[in-house]
């Protein structure tokens, strides 16, 4: 425009255009700042959304105002923060919205944050909701005690980036989220519990647990697993109010062997499952597994996302069996569908092989 291609300063420099701030709709719906493009005398205004207790705020909504307007929008990060790039030389006026409530209390209502912004400043100002943030009730015990080298389990996991979630400001569609990666550390729980104190925890009450990283970046966690209970491994992000966490984890288990010569130690499970195959699958796909010639019966069961039991497969059943000197071997092949023989919707499945003393679960994806 006016011979103006591919130079977006001119509307500062040359038209004398005065810029609150200016963003761009990305395509998930998360508002990014771009002023910087279109004015180089830009400011920063920083914005943090705290509990009562001075406890920051994620996924808090923060509004931005000029004298002639709402001006922009954004959503706080884990540590309750939010940034804006706006123009210099305006006055802004800001409040935030939150599950915890809002500051100021009138929803129409706003509180001055910048007078007459200054080309190369950085403002910071806090707003605190009048409600606190949910927190997880808990008592670190000692880890139980095991006797007899049997069964170990490893956990090791990391949570490399922050994901932010709000609802999008400009869509024709109510009630529709964006969820935005940050390449910031997230953080959260991981706790170990008997089946008890997992209960307790699962219907919200204070509990026990062992082995804890609490608001954690990443951990590792090593178990030798008593015999005489049932024993959970849970993440948890009940510290945080919206935003969800990006996890990366790897869980193994191993049994101890009896002959210390073979495998330094440790072997595999008296009973071990493979991913099937082919992954994802339609309409069918094999399972394979192994058991020890000592094994008791075993069975291969199929759930759903939700945690129902879709189907029970025959083991006895069993296609393409090898014996080798210490193991029986086995497939077997899921036809996707239930105990009644209708067709499951596609989505994600877990299989788990259970056997006396043991069970293994692993996931699949059936694609229709």
């Amino acid at each position: 425009m006016n011979n103006s291609i591919n130079n977006p300063l001119v509307y500062d420099n040359g038209w004398g255009y005065s810029f609150g701030s200016v963003f761009e709709i990305k395509s998930n719906g998360y508002l990014t700042p771009v002023t910087a493009t279109y004015s180089d005398s830009i400011s920063t205004i920083i914005i943090y959304a705290l509990d009562d207790n001075d406890n920051p705020i994620d996924g808090a909504k923060i509004t931005l105002k000029v004298s002639s307007g709402w001006d922009n929008w954004g959503y706080t990060d884990n540590e309750g923060k939010c940034t804006f790039i706006v123009g210099d030389g305006r006055t802004y006026y800001a409040r935030i919205d939150s599950d915890i409530g809002g500051n100021p209390a009138n929803p129409n209502s706003v509180l001055e944050v910048v007078s007459n912004s200054i080309n190369g400043q950085t403002y910071t100002y806090s707003f605190n909701a009048p409600g606190v943030m949910p927190e997880v009730i808990f008592t670190e015990i000692a880890v139980p005690d095991d006797d007899i080298d049997d069964y170990l389990i490893e956990i090791d996991f990391s949570v490399p980036d922050q994901i932010i979630c709000g609802a999008i400001i400009m869509d024709d569609l109510d009630y529709t989220d964006f969820y935005n990666g940050i390449e910031e550390e997230g953080f959260i729980n991981l706790f170990m519990a008997d089946h008890s104190n997992f209960t307790l925890y699962e219907v919200g009450d204070p509990f026990e647990t062992f082995n804890v990283f609490s608001n954690a970046a990443n951990g590792f966690i090593e178990f030798d697993i008593p015999i005489d209970s049932d024993w959970y491994a849970f993440f948890d992000n009940g510290n945080h109010l919206n935003n969800p966490q990006q996890l990366t984890a790897s869980i193994s288990l191993y049994s101890y062997s009896s002959n210390e010569a073979e495998d330094h130690g440790i072997t595999s499970s008296p009973i071990s499952l493979k991913q099937n195959y082919p992954n994802p699958f339609n309409p069918s796909t094999t399972i394979s597994f192994s058991v020890t010639q000592t094994s008791s019966f075993v069975t291969l069961d199929i759930y759903n996302l939700k945690g129902q039991k879709v189907k029970t497969l025959e083991c006895i059943n069993r296609v393409n069996a090898k014996t080798t000197e210490s193991f029986s071997h086995h497939s077997v092949i899921w036809n996707g569908t239930d105990d009644s023989g209708k067709p499951v919707s596609s989505g994600i499945y877990f299989y788990k092989l259970n056997s006396s003393k043991i069970s293994i679960i692993k996931k699949m994806i059936l694609l229709r």
